[in-house]
């Protein structure tokens, strides 16, 4: 028993001397040490580098493409709140371009005088029938009947051609396939000429004047009005400026005051 345990005293005794003999070297050749070790820490650092290559790449990938991601919707978003902005500012121009007729056909309406003055909005204006006609919110309900005229912000629009109960039809000046028979009156200095508002020259633009009272020679000048003179539609309507005259003929062309394109607000105007 007691040879044994001396035995496992000098294994002990042995290690312990080898170690802090290790220990001691170590101590006093670290430089040598580290010297020969580099050429092999150099080897290893560049297998390192190799191995570690793809998974670097990878990364470096997944980074690119997140944010080539996040770039993606944030420009969708950009995208988004600029149609947004976009619709806003084209609302908000109609909403002004329609106050801004508002304003100016009250104007207009407190300026006439005629008896009757029915305030009306555009709710239907086909493209194919844009120069013809357009539809009115209000109608028999209203009390707005057949030979009311109807006036824009600058002057004379066109003449009610049909009623319903809550709608009516408005034929336009610049339609061509009808005769509205308006009669107007042509000032002239201090002359009056009276006749008919008869058709419509859309190449020129211009309105048509025919059954002329005058037989004087007729002069490119002159403010004309309607003349209420059929007993049923209303005087004093502004409609235009004679801008040519035709003697031979003796039909004279106006070029109108108001503006055909863009209409929304209107009043109708009746005895």
């Amino acid at each position: 028993m007691q040879n044994k345990w001396s035995k496992v005293m000098l294994k002990v005794i042995v290690v312990g001397i080898m170690a802090i003999t290790f220990l001691f070297f170590v101590i006093t050749n670290r430089e040598a040490i580290n010297q020969g070790l580099s050429p092999v820490a150099s080897v290893m650092s560049r297998i390192d580098n190799v191995l570690s290559l793809p998974f670097r790449w990878g990364k470096n990938l997944s980074d690119s493409l997140n944010n080539l991601l996040t770039t993606y919707e944030e420009n969708e978003k950009l995208k988004a709140s600029l149609a947004t902005l976009s619709d806003q500012k084209e609302e908000l121009f109609a909403v002004k371009n329609e106050n801004e007729q508002l304003r100016k056909t009250l104007g207009m309406q407190e300026k006439l005088t005629a008896p009757k003055k029915i305030s009306a909005e555009v709710v239907t204006r086909s493209p194919l029938l844009w120069w013809d006609e357009l539809t009115l919110n209000v109608g028999q309900n209203q009390q707005v009947s057949t030979q009311m005229l109807a006036v824009s912000d600058k002057g004379l629009i066109g003449k009610i051609a049909g009623v319903n109960q809550s709608s009516s039809k408005l034929s336009l000046l610049t339609r061509q396939d009808v005769e509205l028979a308006i009669p107007v009156k042509w000032i002239v200095s201090d002359k009056v000429i009276y006749g008919l508002l008869s058709g419509y020259d859309q190449k020129g633009g211009l309105l048509l004047i025919s059954d002329i009272n005058s037989q004087e020679e007729l002069k490119a000048e002159g403010d004309v009005l309607t003349s209420g003179l059929d007993g049923e539609t209303v005087a004093d309507i502004p409609v235009g400026q004679v801008l040519a005259v035709d003697n031979k003929a003796r039909t004279a062309k106006v070029k109108p005051w108001a503006d055909f394109s863009n209409l929304s607000i209107i009043v109708l105007v009746g005895r």
